[in-house]
């Protein structure tokens, strides 16, 4: 399932402590990855993807992901192994 959602300033996209599946990706605004409440990076291009890592290495999040602006983000609710096994070229 692909769906869209609106968050307003401050909000928390992708918390910590928790094992991710699928993947997201920023349509509009600016994101902040955020430990302890000490900022580690910022995502503002639109197109960027996030929060694939969890998945991938089968850990849970350390770090969460908070609107630092209004953002839009396309959350992409499925595991990869499936997206790749529906869609072979996606890996390349």
């Amino acid at each position: 399932m692909i769906r869209s959602v609106d968050y307003e300033t401050g909000e928390i996209v992708l918390p910590a402590g928790e094992l991710g599946k699928g993947f997201c990706i920023l349509e509009s605004g600016t994101l902040e990855v955020v430990l302890d409440d000490r900022v580690l990076a910022e995502i503002d291009t639109a197109g960027s993807i996030f929060g694939e890592l969890s998945e991938i290495l089968g850990m849970k999040r350390v770090e969460a992901v908070r609107a630092k602006t209004s953002v839009t983000v396309r959350h992409v609710e499925e595991s990869i192994a499936d997206i790749v096994t529906k869609n072979p070229k996606v890996s390349i």
